[in-house]
């Protein structure tokens, strides 16, 4: 998967995000959304996006 981040001077000045942004983004990105209490974990997340969780 390529992502990009043109233009990159707008995300310079932001903190890295957490492990639950980054899972909840590539979630997301393939239209699918996460509940706020739902654990989130990157084996889950791969389940879902392959459409099997």
């Amino acid at each position: 998967m390529l992502l990009d981040d043109y233009p990159a001077e707008l995300w310079r000045t932001l903190p890295a995000p957490s492990e639950r942004e980054l899972l909840e983004g590539a979630l997301t990105m393939a239209g699918a959304e996460a509940d706020r209490e739902e654990e989130l974990d990157l084996e889950t997340v791969v389940a879902r996006l392959a459409g099997t969780g």
